[in-house]
């Protein structure tokens, strides 16, 4: 099985393919001259600069995604229930002794 290799674009690669297809340009030949994988995505970073009235959207989101509510509560839950491990297995220990 193959693996997918997603290619990232920097910002300013990003803001130049959106001026050059808002300004009238197909978003076909913008994605061609600046070697970008598809014309759809070009179309998808427009929108999305659009919508935010800004280029800041188009910054890059690094790292992990924050933890929702419930992840945060089973992660909490988790540490609750090794520590309760923790202390019976020293109980467990001093009776045996």
């Amino acid at each position: 099985m193959m693996s997918t290799n997603y290619k990232r674009y920097d910002f300013t690669t990003k803001k130049i393919a959106v001026e050059r297809y808002l300004s009238g340009e197909s978003a076909q030949s913008v994605a061609v001259e600046l070697e970008i994988s598809n014309r759809r995505r070009v179309q998808d970073w427009a929108e999305l600069v659009r919508t935010a009235g800004s280029f800041e959207v188009l910054h890059g989101k690094q790292g992990k995604k924050p933890k929702t509510q419930r992840e945060k509560l089973y992660v909490l839950e988790i540490e609750k229930l090794k520590r309760e491990i923790a202390v019976l297995k020293k109980r467990m220990d001093s009776v045996g002794r």
